[in-house]
């Protein structure tokens, strides 16, 4: 977890202990301790005292979590400033990290999806160890997707906790190392290849697989539709066309890769110009008019609507959910309701690895 602020007010609840770094502070319970930046520390103020130290860290006392803005974390709240900004914290052990991540990375409940929940505990542990590798200054993983979503001890749940239990210390590997780690909601039949959603680099495990077991997905099969103006919007927005006189005349999928995800779309202008847009830049410069989020995923095909030869709009019709890369969850989660074990399933998705206690 994560969060920057500029400034802030604690106030003392006696079940927590409070650290200036490594002194224990002597407050009592409704003691309001006011934290700001000061050069390249924190200032700490509290009972006319003011003190500047590295961080601020809050624990709790007989119990195993500690609470901010009222949810409960396990391990401590850290309090520190980088670049005149504060930020917030949550420092945990791996274990414990991972029962705040397998709550809300799968979200169905129920004994017979209790293999998937296991491979979401090795899935969460995998990543968190690949994060590791590229540590921030002074944390590891965001608390949200632009990493793993994380709840923290207030979403740990009996049934997500005995899968974290029984896949301890368990991450995936590929020839001895720790795999790097991908995953999404629900493919729509074929996984993707690293490289085709991520960069030039390709891994021997993250390939396209053909996967028909996320079918009962709510998101395997989906629809947007267009007017010629939220094309043109979508565009400008994007940084990819420049108001002006032009209009949208047509647009096409100029380009596919195996799976059928788009590689390259083209749209064509009135002034005789077009746009070409990467398949890896689709999903952000068609927003869903559902809810405003990216495109559920680059598997689809469009159909067009002309009057008398002139475009009106266009159609996406999709499958899926996610960027394709990696284990389908929604396909995890069929592959446990019929009794496929967790290693299995995260081979079938990882080709060539393996599950292994960590080093």
């Amino acid at each position: 977890m994560d969060e920057k602020i500029t400034r802030t007010a604690v106030s003392v609840d006696e079940d927590f202990q409070y650290f200036a770094e490594n002194k224990e502070l002597d407050v009592k319970q409704g003691t309001e301790i006011t934290l700001g930046p000061s050069k390249d520390k924190i200032e700490i103020t509290f009972k006319g005292e003011r003190i500047r130290a590295a961080y601020l860290s809050v624990k709790g006392k007989n119990q195993e979590w500690v609470s901010y803005r009222g949810k409960k974390y396990r391990g401590e709240i850290r309090y520190y400033i980088d670049q005149k900004s504060l930020y917030v914290i949550n420092l945990l052990d791996l274990e414990d990290y991972t029962r705040g991540v397998v709550p809300v990375e799968i979200g169905l409940k129920d004994p017979k999806y209790f293999q998937a929940l296991k491979c979401a505990a090795v899935a969460g542990r995998t990543y968190a160890i690949m994060k590791l590798e590229q540590r921030q200054k002074n944390f590891d993983v965001y608390a949200d997707v632009r990493d793993q979503a994380y709840v923290g001890f207030s979403g740990e749940t009996v049934i997500d906790n005995a899968a974290v239990t029984e896949t301890f210390n368990e991450i995936l590997t590929y020839k001895g190392q720790p795999a790097k780690m991908f995953y999404h909601s629900t493919c729509g039949g074929y996984t993707e290849n690293f490289e085709n959603a991520f960069g030039n680099v390709t891994f021997p495990y993250l390939i396209a697989v053909e996967d028909r077991f996320c079918e009962e997905s709510p998101f395997f099969e989906w629809e947007e539709e267009y007017n010629t103006g939220e094309i043109y919007k979508s565009l400008v927005n994007a940084g990819l066309l420049k108001i002006g006189l032009s209009a949208v005349t047509d647009i096409e999928i100029s380009e596919r890769h195996k799976t059928g995800r788009v590689s390259k779309m083209t749209v064509k202008l009135s002034d005789g110009k077009s746009v070409v847009i990467d398949g890896r830049r689709v999903r952000d410069v068609f927003k869903s008019k559902k809810n405003g989020e990216i495109l559920r995923s680059s598997l689809f095909e469009i159909e067009t609507e002309k009057n008398r030869g002139v475009l009106q709009g266009v159609i996406f019709m999709g499958r899926g959910y996610g960027h394709g890369v990696g284990m389908c969850q929604w396909g995890a989660l069929v592959q446990s309701q019929n009794d496929t074990d967790y290693r299995d399933i995260l081979k079938f998705y990882f080709p060539g690895t393996e599950v292994s206690k960590l080093k």
